[in-house]
C-alpha cells in the first residue's frame, strides 16, 4: 500500500505536465467534431482528394460506431469539448536561432539537451552520453569529458581519410544520471549510454555468395554484441611540444642567533654554496622525462627528519640493477649537472638536493603510492619524451618478459588509476596495451600473512620504440616478425579501411554497469572524438548524415503529411490496412482526424542501422493529439523506430488517440519502442 501510494505521488507530480501558456498557432480549427472542420483539415493541409474522402468516410464510422466499453471509463469524455487540430507553424527552420523562443522553452523545460533540442526542431541532432570520468584525447593532455571546456581542441577521426585530426569542441553538455555499459576492446573499456554510436566494421555476405563486403558505418552500442569488430586508435600524431617548466624559489629561511638574541635570514646562497653548479632545466626533455617517469614508478619525496621539509628524493633502483642505476647519475648529470653518490641502502637511491626536490612538488608530484597520477601535460609531450616518461616507469617498476613465450612489459602498481594513465599514454605513442586487470598477493613479515590487491598492466607488441629510452627495454626485448597491428578482419587484410593511426578490433565484452552520471560533448568539423582510445560519435551529423544515407538504400523516411504529398501510391496502397476505421469507434476518429505522424519506407533486404527517432507532445488544453504512422519493411529488411509523447496536465480531458500501422513482409524485422 505505502508504495502504490509513492506512485500515486510520483504521477502527481509529473515533471512533463507543464503547461506552454504562450504557445502560438497559425490554424486552429473549431471545437467539436464535424463534416466542415474535418474538410478544414484536410483543407489547410493541402491533401489529394483521395485522401479527404478516406477521412470523410472514417468520420461517417466515427458517428455509427458506439462507444468501446473495454479499457478505462470514458463516460465523461466530450467529443464537443476538444479542439482536433492545431498548426503551430508551417515553418522549417534553417538554424536553432530561428526557432522560436516559446518552442525552445518548451524543449529545456523537458529536459532535452541543446543538440537534441535541434534535431527535434528540424534543425540539429541527438547527443548520446559518456560517463563523466571517460577520458577524452584533447590537444593538449587527455581530460575527463566532465572538464572539458567549450572552445577546446580534441582529436577526432576523418573517416574518409583515415587521418587523426584536431577538431574544436562547440558545446558540453551534461546529461544527468542514465544506465550505462561498459565495452572492452583491444585492452581498452569505455562506460556509455546503449544509444551511444561507435564506428564499426560491417562484413556483409549475400546468401549464395562466395564473398562479401565490408562498409565502415557509425552504430549504436545496442546494436553491437561481443565479437563486432569498432573503430580503435593505434596512435596520435606527433604534435607535441616540450613543456615549461615551473620556476622555483630557491629562498630558504633560518635562524641564528648572536650576543643581540636570535634573527631570521632568508637567502638563496646556501644553495649555491652547497651544490655548485646545480642547474635547474627550463623545460623537459627526453632525459628528464626518463627520470620523472623513474620517480612516477618507484619513487617518493623524503625528509630528514619528522619536522623538516622535504629535500631528498629516492627512487627504488636497488644495486642488482647496476645499469639502472648508471643511468640515474648518467640523467642526473646530464639534466641538472648533480654527481650522484651511492650510499650503502641496497634497495634505494637517494638524491640529496632541495632545488629539485622541490621542482618535483612544485609539478605535483609529492604524492603517495596510491594517489599518484600522470600530470596531464605529458600527453601534450613530442613523442620522444612520451616514450622517454613510459621508459623510466618501466626501468624503475616494469618486468620486461622477452621469452618465446611472452614478449611484453609488465608493470604492477597499488593505484590503478596510474596504470590507467600509462595505459592510455601508451596508446597515444603507438603501443599496444592490455586492459589493467586485477590480482591478489600475500606476503608474509614476522609470521604474519598479508593479502593485497595489485594491479597489473601489460605493454605488448613491438617494444622497440622503448628501447633507445629504457634500460632493460633494450637488454631483454627481442624483436618478432608478426605484430597485431588491428588492420585485419578473421584474417582478411583491411588495408582500404585502416592506417598507421587507425585500425579495427574485435568488442571483447559488453557489461551493464548500472546508473551513473553521463554527458556529451558537441565536436566541430567530422563530430566525432577519441575517448579512452577508441573512435566515438557526438551524433550532430548523424542525423543530416543518415537522411542522405537512407536516400542511397532507398528508405523513406518522413512524416505522414509529407508521405501523402510525394509518395501517394505506397501510403494508399497501405493506408489503414492494419487498422482501418471500421476496428473501432477510435480507430475511425483517428483516420479522420489524423495529424502528423511518421511514415517509413525500407526496400527489399535494407538493414537501417541507426534507430529512427520521433517525438509528439500535446502542448495546450482540450486540444486532442492524434499522430498517424505507418512503417512498412520489405521481405528481408530491418528497422528500428523510437518515438516520445508527453502532455500538460490540465483539470479538463485531453484526448490522445494515435493509430500505429506495422507492415512487416517475409523475413522483415520491425523493432518499434515508446
Amino acid at each position: 500500500m505505502a508504495e502504490q501510494e509513492k506512485e500515486l505521488r510520483e504521477l502527481a507530480v509529473y515533471k512533463y505536465g507543464f503547461r506552454d501558456e504562450d504557445a502560438r498557432y497559425e490554424f486552429v480549427v473549431p471545437k467539436g467534431l464535424s463534416k466542415e472542420v474535418v474538410e478544414a483539415i484536410s483543407h489547410y493541409k493541402g491533401e489529394p482528394d483521395w485522401m479527404r474522402k478516406i477521412r470523410l468516410q472514417a468520420l461517417e464510422i466515427f458517428f455509427r460506431k458506439p462507444m468501446p466499453i473495454w479499457g478505462a471509463d470514458l463516460s465523461e469524455l466530450n467529443f464537443d469539448e476538444i479542439t482536433y487540430y492545431a498548426a503551430p507553424t508551417k515553418a522549417k527552420f534553417r538554424s536553432w536561432d530561428e526557432v522560436p523562443e516559446y518552442i525552445k522553452r518548451t524543449y529545456e523545460r523537458l529536459g532535452i539537451p541543446e543538440a537534441e533540442r535541434r534535431f527535434l526542431a528540424g534543425v540539429g541532432a541527438q547527443y548520446d552520453c559518456l560517463t563523466a570520468d571517460t577520458v577524452v584525447f584533447a590537444n593538449p593532455g587527455a581530460v575527463p569529458i566532465a572538464q572539458i571546456q567549450p572552445g577546446q581542441y580534441v582529436y577526432s577521426l576523418d573517416v574518409e581519410n583515415r587521418k587523426i585530426i584536431k577538431q574544436r569542441v562547440r558545446a558540453v553538455v551534461y546529461k544527468g544520471e542514465l544506465p550505462v555499459f561498459e565495452v572492452k576492446v583491444a585492452g581498452r573499456r569505455i562506460k556509455a549510454t546503449f544509444n551511444h554510436p561507435f564506428l564499426a566494421l560491417i562484413y556483409r555476405k549475400e546468401e549464395g555468395k562466395k564473398r562479401g563486403r565490408f562498409e565502415v558505418a557509425w552504430r549504436y552500442l545496442s546494436d553491437l554484441q561481443v565479437g563486432d569488430y569498432i573503430a580503435i586508435v593505434k596512435k596520435l600524431p606527433d604534435e607535441g611540444q616540450p613543456y615549461r617548466l615551473p620556476a622555483i624559489d630557491l629562498t630558504t629561511e633560518f635562524e641564528g642567533r648572536n650576543q643581540f638574541g636570535t634573527f631570521t635570514v632568508k637567502s638563496d646562497k646556501f644553495f649555491n654554496r652547497t651544490q655548485k653548479g646545480l642547474r635547474l632545466p627550463e623545460q623537459t626533455t627526453e632525459a628528464f622525462m626518463w627520470l620523472l617517469g623513474a620517480y612516477l614508478g618507484d619513487g617518493g619525496l623524503r625528509r630528514k627528519g619528522k619536522k623538516k621539509p622535504k629535500t631528498v628524493v629516492d627512487i627504488a633502483f636497488p644495486a642488482s640493477q647496476p645499469n639502472c642505476r648508471q643511468k640515474l647519475a648518467e640523467v642526473l648529470q646530464e639534466v641538472f649537472g648533480y654527481e650522484l653518490r651511492f650510499d650503502r641502502d641496497p634497495y634505494r637511491v637517494r638524491i640529496h638536493s632541495t632545488p629539485i626536490a622541490r621542482l618535483f612538488a612544485a609539478l605535483g608530484l609529492d604524492a603517495t603510492a596510491k594517489t599518484k597520477a600522470v600530470p596531464p601535460w605529458v600527453f601534450g609531450l613530442p613523442l620522444s619524451q612520451k616514450l622517454a616518461f613510459i621508459a623510466g616507469f618501466i626501468d624503475a617498476d616494469g618486468h620486461v618478459r622477452g621469452t618465446e613465450r611472452n614478449s611484453d612489459a609488465m608493470l604492477t602498481s597499488a593505484n590503478e588509476n596510474l596504470l590507467r594513465d600509462i595505459q592510455r599514454l601508451a596508446i597515444t605513442c603507438g603501443l599496444r596495451v592490455s586492459d589493467v586487470y586485477t590480482f591478489r598477493s600475500k606476503t608474509t613479515y614476522k609470521g604474519k600473512t598479508t593479502e593485497r590487491i595489485a594491479y597489473r598492466l601489460l605493454i605488448t607488441g613491438d617494444l622497440s620504440p622503448l628501447a633507445p629510452y629504457s634500460v632493460k627495454v633494450a637488454a631483454n626485448f627481442k624483436p618478432r616478425k608478426y605484430y597485431q597491428r588491428y588492420n585485419s578482419y578473421r584474417r582478411l587484410h583491411l588495408d582500404a579501411y585502416t592506417s598507421d593511426e587507425i585500425g579495427f578490433a574485435p568488442i571483447e565484452s559488453i557489461r551493464y554497469l548500472g546508473v551513473e552520471p553521463t554527458y556529451d560533448i558537441e565536436v566541430e568539423g567530422v563530430h566525432n572524438f577519441i575517448a579512452e582510445g577508441i573512435v566515438v560519435h557526438n551524433s550532430e551529423v548523424v542525423y543530416h548524415r543518415i537522411r542522405e544515407d537512407l536516400e542511397r538504400l532507398g528508405v523513406i523516411f518522413v512524416d505522414m503529411d509529407t508521405a501523402v504529398r510525394e509518395y501517394p501510391d505506397i501510403v494508399r496502397e497501405y493506408f489503414g490496412t492494419v487498422i482501418p476505421p471500421t476496428d473501432n469507434k477510435f480507430a475511425a476518429l483517428n483516420t479522420a482526424v489524423w495529424s502528423g505522424g511518421s511514415f517509413v519506407y525500407v526496400p527489399a533486404g535494407v538493414h537501417v542501422e541507426m534507430p529512427l527517432q520521433a517525438y509528439f507532445r500535446i502542448n495546450a488544453e482540450n486540444i486532442g493529439q492524434f499522430e498517424r504512422t505507418l512503417i512498412i519493411a520489405e521481405e528481408g529488411s530491418f528497422v528500428h523506430y523510437v518515438e516520445g509523447c508527453t502532455a500538460p496536465i490540465y483539470s479538463t480531458n485531453s484526448l490522445h488517440s494515435a493509430v500505429v500501422e506495422l507492415i512487416a513482409k517475409p523475413g522483415a524485422t520491425i523493432r518499434y519502442t515508446t
